[in-house]
């Protein structure tokens, strides 16, 4: 037997009238196949958590300023005092290598070309063609 859509259930949002809305699209998990877990090593891990302790101390501070403080506290941490972040760090490190044992190794990204480059390259082309033309209507 055939069955139409108006026979089918749907999860889609719809109208009061009951027609389907056109902006609906389907649901998407946070982490695809395409995105690998974060890896962060212990220092990232920690660079993170300080800045959240200290978010009102470091708001007055320029951005590099804020790198040497982290900078700064990081090398004063002893072992013991490491070992937590070490430990996230690892086990990120897990998630993320057990992620390309089942996908494979994520692709880099590509580098989009800028376009004032791209501007540069066509008015350097041009010339090239005029002296061309140039030296052809010299040779006839």
């Amino acid at each position: 037997r055939a069955t139409t859509n108006v026979d089918r259930p749907t999860d889609r949002p719809t109208t009061a009238t009951g027609k389907l809305l056109l902006t609906w699209s389907a649901p998407t998990p946070a982490r695809t196949m395409a995105q690998p877990p974060k890896k962060r090593t212990a220092y990232i891990l920690f660079g993170v958590e300080l800045r959240k302790e200290r978010a009102e101390e470091f708001k007055s501070l320029k951005p590099t300023d804020v790198i040497k403080e982290i900078g700064l506290a990081w090398k004063e941490l002893d072992a013991e005092d490491k070992a937590p972040f070490e430990k996230q760090a690892e086990r990120e490190k897990a998630a993320y290598a057990a992620w390309v044992a089942k996908y494979g190794k994520p692709e880099p990204k590509k580098k989009k070309k800028k376009k004032a480059a791209a501007k540069k390259k066509a008015k350097a082309k041009e010339p090239e063609s005029d002296d061309e033309s140039a030296s052809d209507s010299d040779a006839s």
